[in-house]
């Protein structure tokens, strides 16, 4: 007993990082069990002492423990808890799994059925060089963003949209993200709008867009996206979320808070055939002071209600 006591003592030396004290540094990854993505802020404790930590942004933590003996519990509400002795690991890697009922499980369901968020760009035209902070408000998802997205974005802004991320240091000319949104089928049920031929997209985006108000640059951002996705359309049903209606998408806290804001979020669904709405009107938007204007947009697949018709 002794002599493998010695054998399991010295492979954890070899392996793992030991403290003078015979403490064991161990490291590793929580993960979710269905997405297989970095549950951030699970915890991370000693079993039976107040010895703890918490993951990081990728969900990677690093925690002492008193010896091989130790055990520790992975835990993270809504998730099944998970407790595991050390031995002779100094890596480990957990995945938790969401404690679902029925209930629950019957809402998840539905809200894979959502739509997503395609594309948010967030431009930022302060008045003079400024320090500013943005955090993105959405009730669903968020799977990309550039810059990396840590609970808010930190830049320093100039007059001309160029932005400085104070996270890296680098360069950018807008924030980016995109994600997950669940929308019911009563925010699917449209009473104006445009239907568009494939061919045309083209010159209706040009044309409604500077109306609304974007910037030749942001348009071209903008067009340059959905041309692609919607030109080779028999048909495109195409609405603009813009000002209040785009909260029902997301919403932005902004510190300091912007004068103007213009945002248009297009939501279009593809049709094989030519269908009568009424056209939708579309506001012109004027900037003055701190300007904030963002766009995005989402091809939405799921049935939808124009004038009291499924498509």
């Amino acid at each position: 007993m002794h002599t493998m006591k010695l054998i399991i003592i010295i492979l954890i030396n070899i392996l793992c990082s030991i403290h003078l004290s015979g403490q064991i540094v161990i490291t590793g990854v929580v993960m979710d069990g269905t997405t297989k993505e970095p549950l951030i802020g699970a915890n991370v404790i000693e079993k039976g002492t107040t010895n703890g930590t918490t993951t990081n942004f990728d969900g990677k933590y690093s925690i002492v423990v008193k010896d091989s003996a130790s055990e520790i519990e992975f835990s993270y509400i809504g998730y099944l808890s998970q407790t595991i002795l050390i031995g002779h690991q100094c890596n480990i890697n957990i995945i938790l799994n969401e404690i679902v009922d029925e209930k629950t499980k019957k809402i998840k369901e539905e809200k894979i059925m959502g739509i997503p968020v395609m594309k948010p760009a967030i431009y930022l035209y302060p008045k003079a060089e400024q320090d500013i902070e943005l955090e993105i408000v959405l009730d669903g998802k968020i799977n990309t963003t550039y810059p990396l997205y840590h609970d808010k974005w930190q830049v320093k802004a100039f007059p001309s949209g160029r932005l400085i991320n104070k996270d890296d240091n680098l360069e950018y000319f807008y924030l980016f993200w995109e994600g997950d949104k669940y929308l019911d089928s009563k925010e699917l049920d449209y009473k104006t709008g445009f239907v568009i031929k494939g061919d045309s997209v083209l010159h209706f985006l040009q044309k409604n867009l500077k109306h609304i108000g974007l910037s030749s640059a942001e348009m071209n951002d903008f067009i340059v996206f959905w041309l692609p996705i919607m030109q080779s359309n028999k048909y495109n049903f195409i609405y603009f979320r813009i000002g209040k209606d785009y909260d029902l998408i997301s919403e932005n806290k902004v510190d300091p808070k912007p004068d103007t804001q213009l945002r248009v979020f297009m939501e279009f669904k593809k049709l094989e055939a030519f269908i009568e709405v009424e056209n939708q009107e579309l506001p012109a938007f004027q900037r003055t002071g701190f300007s904030l204007i963002e766009w995005g947009g989402t091809e939405i697949e799921k049935e939808i209600m124009i004038n009291n018709k499924k498509y």
